[in-house]
C-alpha cells in the first residue's frame, strides 16, 4: 500500500469516527435500580432517570454517591465503544 493510499485510509476512518460518535452510547444503572444513566460518545450526560424510591434513602450523599457511580460507569460504557471504533485506526489492524 502507497502512502497516500494509507493516509487516505487514516482520514476516512476519522472521518466515520467523528461522524459516528453521536451515535454512541453507554448506559448503566446502579445496583439497587433506582438510578439509571446514558451517556454519549463524547462523555456527555444525555439521561438520567431516577426511580421515586430514591428519594426515600433520606441520605443526600448516598444518592448523590449512587448518581455518580452510575454516570460513571455509564461513561466507561460508551468509552468502550469509542475504543471498538478507533482500534480500526491503529495500525496493524487485520480489517
Amino acid at each position: 500500500m502507497d502512502d497516500h493510499a494509507y493516509w487516505q485510509g487514516i482520514a476516512d476512518g476519522l472521518r466515520a469516527l467523528r461522524d459516528g460518535l453521536p451515535d454512541i452510547r453507554g448506559e448503566a444503572g446502579s445496583p439497587d435500580g433506582l438510578v439509571h444513566a446514558t451517556v454519549g460518545g463524547r462523555g456527555e450526560l444525555l439521561a438520567l432517570d431516577l426511580d421515586p424510591r430514591i428519594y426515600r434513602l433520606g441520605d443526600s450523599h448516598a444518592v448523590a454517591h449512587t448518581i455518580t457511580e452510575a454516570v460513571r460507569a455509564a461513561g466507561v460504557a460508551a468509552a468502550g465503544r469509542v475504543g471498538e471504533l478507533t482500534t480500526r485506526l491503529l495500525p496493524g489492524d487485520p480489517s
